[in-house]
């Protein structure tokens, strides 16, 4: 009798219900219904017997056709049983289950991976348990989409966290990644590798937590060459992901591993690249069921979000150093730049006073000569004597500009409000007799207000317009026009905040200079023109560049040669921090 069609109860031939529905007819119908559903149907006795088992059910349990023709009933029990993974917790529910009227439902899984839904409820006649019917769905396709959810779901919420990371340390952020690695995969050791820069040999960083506590091994080694390593080693050679379901098996790559090494069953391990240059190897092992592609892209996925963050580490650490490197040299420069400055005002200084001494009796004998020698003295001796007082007074005037340069800082007034305007007057008047001589016409707009020394402002601005009456064109009245406005301008330790600059300008119809001499005219005793056709020390403009930097500001230059020049001064007009600039 076959369990797929027949009942195992004695033919009674073919009675009739009271309606005149024969028996068979009614049983036939029964059992094309059963044969229909997509469901795997056994029907078992109260005696353990099986009554009856549809087609459906012999395909899902796969059923080999010889043990069904076999009809025994324990050589079958015990084939279901070889399939499943908790045979005996299956068994036990069975046997529990017997003799009751109770439901069951359960999920069961196969060794080869495959998942069925089972229901069992009492098979009751007239309020007598006669058995119990056992249904079996195959809910495998299901069961995979839901895990491939829920791993996508769990890789979502680690590659979120580990993206989150941006504080962590390198070690923090391997031994996360790896952990979620080993649980993403289902395995239950792990490891990561870092790689040299030419790819010969790799340091072992890291082993996932139940690898280290399953490893018997004292002294681990940490540095393999990438040559003498076994299987394992393939991902770098291969440059590509390599799975090995079967670790035991025999394979000439094999190196084997020292006594006391976890046991690896499976094992599967991806190179991590950084462009086209592996930077990492990183692997997993011992997953029950078999690696496959989807376990491959779970494990690359983290490892490249996880080095994307250590090189966005390594790129900000190296920034730091190179950051702190740098402010340490500029206030090494600084402090030697300040030093330099201090000695050079010191020696300007000192120098001054020394050389005024021995001026002053060349001065003094010169002058001394002259009122008693002048009647006997020739015209060469005259000419000497002229020449060397000529030399004397020019010496005196530079050492007098040169004490003035000095004085910008050493001799320094505190900053407080300047109306420029009376400054301006004030130079006007001090500057009464040159713009007299020149017939020149001196313009002075509204000008602002500054925070700054009032005296450096008076000699800012005496400078610039004396420069400016000094160079003037032959022939040409000179025009001078001295103007002011208040901007606003991105403050200079606060580039996103605003603050107001006050913008000076002094400008002439001279005899102007070159563009390609503007740095130049800066210079300390730096000229254009000889003293016969210009007279001066040529320290004018760099007291102004220094009298301006003093102050925070900036000093431009601008002309066309036979045109004239326009001098352009921007000064803060306030400060936060009502000290000096420097």
């Amino acid at each position: 009798m076959s369990l797929t069609s027949q009942s195992r109860a004695a033919d009674p031939g073919p009675p009739t219900d009271g309606r005149g529905t024969g028996l068979r007819e009614r049983e036939a119908l029964l059992e094309a219904i059963l044969e229909s559903t997509a469901d795997g149907i056994l029907v078992v006795g109260s005696d353990g017997q099986v009554i009856h088992a549809n087609t459906r059910f012999a395909e899902l349990w796969r059923i080999p056709a010889d043990l069904l023709a076999a009809r025994d009933d324990a050589r079958l029990l015990e084939y279901v049983l070889s399939q499943l993974e908790e045979p005996e917790t299956f068994l036990a529910k069975v046997q529990d289950l017997y003799g009751t009227d109770r439901e069951d439902f359960d999920t069961i899984r196969f060794r080869d991976g495959r998942v069925f839904e089972r229901y069992s409820r009492p098979l009751v006649r007239q309020g007598e348990v006669m058995g119990r019917v056992w249904s079996f769905r195959d809910i495998t396709a299901r069961h995979q989409a839901e895990t491939r959810l829920r791993l996508d779901e769990a890789r979502f919420r680690a590659l979120s966290d580990l993206s989150g990371m941006t504080d962590a340390s390198v070690k923090e952020l391997t031994e996360f990644a790896l952990e979620a690695a080993v649980q993403l995969t289902g395995s239950t050791i792990g490891y990561l590798a870092f790689m040299n820069e030419d790819e010969s040999v790799l340091t072992m960083h890291a082993w996932s937590r139940t690898a280290m506590a399953e490893c018997a091994i004292n002294d681990k080694p940490l540095v393999y060459a990438v040559a003498a390593t076994g299987l394992w080693g393939e991902a770098v050679r291969q440059r590509r992901p390599v799975i090995t379901n079967d670790y035991a098996a025999p394979n000439p790559l094999k190196r084997g591993y020292p006594e006391g090494h976890v046991t690896v069953r499976r094992h599967m391990n991806v190179p991590v690249f950084d462009g086209d240059h592996i930077v990492a190897v990183a692997g997993v092992g011992n997953k029950e069921e078999p690696y496959d592609e989807s376990d491959v892209v779970q494990l690359e996925l983290l490892m490249d979000a996880m080095w994307r963050l250590i090189s966005r580490q390594q790129s900000l650490e190296a920034l730091r150093i190179a950051h702190d490197e740098l402010e340490h040299r500029v206030a090494e420069r600084t402090a030697e730049l300040a030093r330099s400055n201090a000695e050079l005002e010191q020696f300007a200084y000192a120098a001054s006073h020394d050389l005024q001494e021995p001026l002053r009796k060349i001065q003094a004998f010169g002058d001394r000569l002259r009122a008693k020698c002048e009647g006997s003295l020739d015209a060469d001796g005259q000419d000497y004597l002229a020449r060397m007082q000529a030399a004397a007074n020019r010496m005196s005037g530079l050492i007098n500009d040169l004490l003035t340069y000095s004085r910008v800082t050493t001799q320094a007034q505190p900053f407080r409000p300047v109306d420029l305007n009376e400054v301006a007057q004030d130079v006007l008047s001090a500057l009464e007799l040159e713009i007299e001589q020149s017939e020149a016409e001196v313009v002075v707009g509204d000008l602002p207000t500054v925070e700054a020394d009032a005296t450096q402002m008076h000699q800012l601005l005496q400078n610039l317009v004396s420069n400016a009456l000094k160079f003037r064109r032959s022939g040409v009245k000179p025009v001078v026009r001295l103007s002011g406005r208040v901007l606003q301008a991105p403050e200079p330790e606060a580039p996103g905040k605003l603050c107001e600059v006050a913008e000076i300008t002094v400008e002439d119809n001279g005899i102007g200079f070159d563009p390609k001499f503007t740095e130049r005219i800066f210079g300390v005793f730096q000229r254009l023109h000889s003293r016969e056709e210009y007279a001066g020390s040529g320290i004018g403009l760099a007291l102004c560049r220094k009298i301006v930097s003093r102050h925070g500001g900036t000093i431009e230059a601008e002309s066309v040669p036979g045109e004239g020049a326009r001098f352009t001064v921007r000064l803060p007009v306030t400060r936060s921090s009502g000290g000096e600039a420097r």
